[in-house]
């Protein structure tokens, strides 16, 4: 997940939804999502998302 945070803090946003992709993919029990909930380096792609 800390990929997914240095590519949103580097504008690269696209790239940050990737490895954020890869990780929930891999998180079974959902720690990671809950994790990335409260984080604000993935503030720029939660807020791309909540305007699509």
């Amino acid at each position: 997940m800390s990929r997914a945070c240095y590519y949103c803090l580097l504008g690269k946003l696209a790239e940050a939804a990737d490895q954020l992709e890869i990780v929930f993919e891999m998180d079974e029990e959902g720690y990671f999502v809950e994790l990335s909930e409260d984080n604000e380096d993935l503030s720029a792609l939660k807020n791309r998302l909540l305007q699509v």
